[in-house]
């Protein structure tokens, strides 16, 4: 075993000599080649350089710390073995390096290895001269060595072009490949790389895709929210093999001075247990680690910055619209429906010959309990109340990736409104018109809010034939909501800025009230990009929804603009005396003091 010394001064002084002794000695030349091959870190430490401009010579012997030695070795072992391989970093970890260097050494050392290596765009794969694409750095891995560690015969010009590294002694490949829905398809690779796979468009597709390609595919990125196959691979059992790269493994980053945790401890910013604190570190009063060197960091960058750039935050990195602690502090807190069915009609609607119903007034509903019913039943509806539930209509898009029709009824009854049922399901035009009926007549006479875009149109037509008590469109062009004679609710940017704006302001007060486990996960992964509020990915084909918090937005926006529920007026039953002193039972509103009665 060959001891090399992670000194910079002294790296390179081994570096050196080693070199020198192997262009002089052809034995030391050959145990040197043999070391290489069976030794990775071998290869890394006194062989492979790296590039960074921020240095004064930019051209770096790469010896490895510890954390980074550890990533290799499970990464290299996950090639050998076959296994796919989750990556997740903060900036500046050196991960792609780690990730391209192995790659590079297998393919000088493995007979017939295949790797393939994908980025978002292609130019970010390769670009002549530009160090930030993934061939450039590979060029300069392989520019670097020395004539005796590379292929017999190799020329950079002929077997370095475009996109490719060919290896004719061994017969190994490294191709490059901007991403696709075909990604990595057809003959059988090592291993694949996704470089900054939280940025992939069709993240989910290209996974698929090269799953029958290889093996080993590897994922590497920087978190940029929930709505990406990147942030379900990281929270999902898919991939078993997980790196996390995080800014704390990081000898020079995890650095705290004495004086500087003294500081710490007069201010009162120190948590009493601090066995959590990495080496280095301290954990603050909030339970987050933290350093001299981190604390510095956040002075200068934004929140959203240091979220995704340091913390490796999945949820606040993907610029949330809500407040995510809340968010997740009720999810925490959801439950189950007490009851899961379908709603039936117990006495149906009539129709006449012109498509009307002709006995709205009647027509009556019952719930009966399945376990694959539509409907989700977290309380059942009060009888005592007018006026005491909305219903928030949300039409599916028809999108791609197969978006639902989603409904939430709420109870306007209490402190605060909150979720008493809901329907999410793919429906016709004709039977989402119908259950709404008959969600809306179960919760005695609901206030139902459509959403006018996409199918909506078609859903209100139906449904105005069936149930009378429907919302009527606002118009938000002035900058506040004017009354028409439309009936549903038109999403335009500024009505769903306004509606999202005031569930946001719910949440964050706690003035309104969710059971669903469903909705809560759909706030967690709702953000705002350019200016657009939607599901994180959802432009991009990706499935994630935010049906059920339209629905409730809207739901929501009716509550607070409708007159307030009345308590219903109970008819009792009394005694009225006559003056010839027989009782008269009768149901009369009130009490009548007959003069008899001696008052």
């Amino acid at each position: 075993m060959f001891i090399y010394s992670k000194d910079i001064q002294q790296n390179a002084l081994q570096r050196a000599q080693l070199l020198t002794e192997c262009e002089q000695n052809p034995q030391v030349r050959a145990e040197v080649k043999e070391l290489f091959k069976r030794d990775i870190l071998f290869a890394f430490n006194l062989w492979f350089w790296t590039f960074d401009t921020r240095t004064d010579s930019k051209h770096l012997p790469f010896i490895t710390y510890g954390f980074q030695d550890e990533a290799i070795t499970r990464l290299n072992d996950a090639i050998a073995t076959g296994r796919d391989v989750f990556i997740d970093k903060s900036r500046d970890m050196g991960a792609t390096w780690l990730v391209l260097g192995t790659f590079t050494w297998r393919f000088l050392t493995q007979m017939g290895e295949e790797f393939r290596v994908g980025s978002r765009k292609e130019d970010f794969v390769d670009k002549v001269g530009d160090m930030g694409s993934l061939f450039e750095k590979i060029r300069y891995l392989l520019n670097r060595l020395p004539w005796f560690l590379l292929p017999p015969g190799f020329d950079a010009k002929r077997d370095m072009p475009y996109m490719k590294v060919i290896n004719k002694d061994l017969g190994s490949a490294i191709i490059g490949e901007a991403t696709n829905e075909n990604f990595a398809r057809g003959d059988r690779k090592k291993a694949v790389l996704f470089d900054e796979f939280q940025t992939w468009e069709k993240g989910d597709e290209a996974w698929r895709s090269a799953s029958d390609a290889t093996p080993c595919k590897v994922a590497l990125g920087t978190p940029q929210g929930e709505g990406n196959k990147f942030a379900e691979l990281h929270r999902t059992e898919e991939v078993k093999t997980k790196i996390h790269l995080i800014w704390y493994t990081h000898p020079k980053k995890a650095s705290t001075s004495p004086a500087y945790m003294k500081t710490l401890r007069m201010e009162g910013k120190l948590s009493e247990n601090q066995v959590s604190a990495p080496s280095g570190c301290y954990v603050d009063t909030n339970g987050k680690i933290r350093s001299e060197w981190y604390d510095y960091e956040v002075s200068r960058r934004t929140k959203e910055d240091v979220s995704e750039n340091l913390d490796c935050d999945y949820l606040t990195s993907g610029r949330p619209v809500f407040d995510t602690e809340k968010c997740k502090q009720a999810q925490i807190e959801s439950k189950p429906p007490m009851a899961v069915g379908n709603l039936q009609w117990l006495i149906p609607p009539h129709y006449t010959e012109s498509g009307d119903c002709d006995n709205q007034d009647s027509i009556t509903v019952e719930f009966v309990k399945n376990q694959n019913g539509l409907y989700q039943i977290w309380e059942y509806p009060e009888e005592d109340y007018n006026d005491a539930y909305c219903i928030g209509a949300d039409t599916a898009e028809g999108l791609e990736q197969g978006d639902y029709d989603a409904t939430n009824c709420i109870s306007r009854v209490g402190e605060f409104p909150k979720k008493v049922a809901a329907l999410r399901e793919h429906l016709r035009i004709h039977e989402y018109a119908e259950e709404l009926a008959k969600f809306g007549t179960y919760y005695k006479n609901a206030v139902i809010a459509v959403e006018r875009n996409n199918h909506g149109h078609g859903v209100i037509l139906q449904l105005q034939r069936i149930y009378r008590n429907l919302w009527y469109k606002e118009m938000f062009t002035k900058g506040y909501p004017t009354q028409t004679d439309r009936i549903g609710f038109e999403t335009t940017q500024s009505s769903k800025a306004i509606i999202i704006g005031t569930l946001g302001k719910a949440i964050s007060l706690g003035t309104y009230k969710d059971p669903d486990e469903g909705f809560w996960a759909e706030t967690l992964t709702f953000v705002e990009n350019n200016g657009v509020m939607e599901a994180q990915g959802k432009s991009r084909g990706q499935k994630c929804f935010d049906d059920r918090i339209m629905a409730t937005a809207i739901a929501l926006w009716c509550h607070l603009n409708s007159s307030l529920p009345s308590k219903k007026i109970k008819r009792v039953e009394y005694s009225r005396i006559t003056r010839m002193g027989e009782a008269n039972h009768s149901k009369l509103i009130g009490f009548i003091v007959p003069q008899s009665a001696g008052f």
